[in-house]
């Protein structure tokens, strides 16, 4: 049991760690337990404690740990959330790329119940599910209806 903890919370993430470096993907360093998520506290505090300034670049307010990562490590780099690493991927062809895959490779992650129960809809379904549940909202995005959506609603602006 304990052997199993240890794999989880230390040698899988190490291994995944050098895996992405590997592959020329930059990543902040992994923490015990934790992840990434005392830089992203103090960070978030840091930034709270700065006047407020109207501007529309929001990311330095709303996630400074992003904004610092992307300038360091570029458009493709990963952060980590507890023992799981998250890949932010800013460069546009690698997003094209990993929304039209049809071949699986990259999968959803699994979800366990807790999230399951708080969290519903087409972003979480996967496979045949997901297929029939596209199918019925896809004609609400088809353009004419985007068109005429967006006109209803900048009438009531």
């Amino acid at each position: 049991m304990m052997l199993r903890l240890l794999y989880y919370i230390w040698w899988k993430p190490k291994m995944i760690e050098r895996y992405l470096k590997k592959q020329g993907i930059r990543a902040l360093p992994y923490r015990l337990l934790i992840g990434n998520f005392k830089e992203m506290v103090e960070m978030g505090k840091e930034a709270a404690s700065k006047p407020n300034q109207f501007r529309h670049d929001i990311i330095p307010c709303a996630d400074p740990l992003f904004q610092k990562t992307m300038r360091s490590n570029g458009k493709l780099f990963a952060v980590w959330f507890g023992p799981v690493p998250q890949l932010i991927v800013m460069e546009p062809e690698l997003i094209k790329e990993i929304l039209t895959n049809k071949s699986g490779d990259f999968a959803k992650p699994e979800l366990n119940a807790f999230t399951m129960l708080f969290t519903s809809g087409l972003a979480n379904l996967d496979g045949p599910k997901w297929a029939k549940h596209r199918k019925i909202i896809n004609p609400a995005f088809h353009i004419g209806q985007v068109e005429e959506d967006a006109a209803y609603i900048f009438c009531l602006l």
